[in-house]
């Protein structure tokens, strides 16, 4: 579903939800087209806000009946700054903002129905910057971004504009790199590339058929060597 500022572009969603920790509950409060809802596992828990009525009812329609997202998430108009003001969420919550991007870091005309004054992105920052649970937020650089999220982490990656043209998408996070600390939400798209995300699902293939044909002995044995295997962990909390 195309939609001004989707993510649905070639490796865009791919990078963010490779970079989406494990957890509960996802919010969005800025869903718009819903390419990352639509295109990670779903969380046992989604809710979605968006200021556009026609948005949210073409998303409710984009959503499969009956399917694990379908029973698992509500859709709802509403104001993703003043929802983010208003609460806090508890930790083991995911929030992906993909607000209308600030005005002085979009170089063509803004096809947003509804467009957040420098103001509003000012109070959006400061209520992410509260949350105790993990947030990744999407944008092109500002001064303002650059400013407020200094010490959060961030990625950079290569995108277009809707008009065709060539640009930069920013994501800022609060949490370490998930694929370092080997704590994904979603393992579908691991790669950096076209190429390396086709090498993954070959391996994951073959893994499945072999696992298909262990007995129930063999994977609880294969089970319990994975559970004793280290592997390196940070468990330490967002970067406030």
């Amino acid at each position: 579903m195309s939609y001004p500022g989707g993510k649905l572009g070639a490796g865009v969603y791919h990078a963010i939800i490779n970079q989406i920790p494990p957890h509960r509950l996802y919010v969005e409060p800025f869903v718009g087209g819903g390419a990352i809802l639509l295109k990670k596992r779903p969380a046992e828990q989604s809710i979605a806000y968006d200021l556009d009525q026609a948005a949210i009812l073409r998303l409710s329609e984009a959503v499969p009946l009956a399917s694990d997202l379908f029973v698992k998430s509500r859709l709802l108009v509403g104001d993703g700054v003043e929802v983010l003001a208003a609460t806090r969420f508890e930790r083991d919550t995911f929030i992906y903002c993909d607000p209308p991007y600030l005005q002085t870091a979009v170089l063509t005309r803004l096809r947003y129905e509804h467009i957040l004054t420098t103001a509003q992105h000012a109070r959006l920052l400061k209520a992410i910057k509260a949350q105790r649970c993990p947030v990744a937020i999407s944008g092109y650089w500002s001064r303002l971004y650059a400013e407020e999220l200094a010490d959060w982490r961030h990625i950079r990656f290569p995108s277009m504009t809707r008009g065709g043209y060539p640009c930069e998408e920013w994501l800022w996070m609060n949490y370490p790199d998930p694929q370092i600390t080997g704590q994904l939400h979603d393992y579908q798209y691991v790669g950096k590339n076209y190429r390396e995300r086709e090498k993954f699902r070959r391996q994951q293939k073959r893994w499945s058929t072999r696992l298909a044909k262990m007995t129930a002995l063999q994977r609880m044995a294969l089970m319990s060597v994975l559970e004793e295997t280290p592997v390196e962990k940070s468990c330490g909390d967002p970067k406030r």
